[in-house]
């Protein structure tokens, strides 16, 4: 029977918007979600790599439990989201997770940068931005809301980002993408 269908992973979409291919070296900043961390570097595999960079010395046993669970490797680092080392490789994919809405501008904006410096040239940023919102009461659940499309194009051409573009909002995640 069709009735109970088990339904795709939570994190399709999230997925599909960030569009990491096997191979990919993918860093990610800020680990509010281990588990989609966790699917991110199931999708880059062994021969990539994805690098979690977080604050809080917590997140590494949460992200090994995650890739535990996914059967993938995660990789993490404790760090400060807008000074990260220098002497780390050049990324494909450099991912910015959260609501941007609770960040201050001047920390936003050294977010971004920090970002956009790990990436190669010609790598992707992708800003995933807000919380998830779904089911019944999604309208009326708190929460921060994506930041308006004018301040997210400021925010990603300023850090030396073009061709910026919106992907998608869907249950209250909007999915961003620009070239370095």
């Amino acid at each position: 029977m069709g009735i109970f269908r088990q339904s795709g992973s939570p994190h399709q979409t999230g997925l599909a918007m960030i569009g990491a291919r096997a191979g990919d070296s993918v860093i990610i900043l800020g680990a509010g979600d281990p588990d989609f961390c966790a699917e991110i570097a199931r999708v880059t595999g062994l021969n990539g790599q994805t690098l979690v960079a977080d604050p809080s010395p917590e997140v590494q046993a949460r992200l090994e439990d995650a890739g535990g669970r996914a059967g993938s490797l995660v990789e993490s680092l404790v760090t400060p989201l807008h000074r990260l080392p220098a002497d780390l490789p050049p990324f494909d994919v450099a991912i910015v997770t959260g609501a941007l809405a609770d960040v201050p501008e001047a920390e936003r904006t050294g977010l971004v940068r920090s970002a956009v410096g790990a990436l190669r040239p010609g790598g992707r940023l992708i800003l995933v931005d807000g919380q998830r919102r779904s089911g019944l009461l999604a309208g009326l659940r708190g929460g921060a809301a994506p930041l308006p499309e004018s301040d997210i194009r400021r925010l990603m051409e300023t850090t030396g980002i073009r061709a910026v573009r919106a992907l998608a909002i869907v249950d209250g995640i909007a999915y961003w993408e620009g070239r370095h």
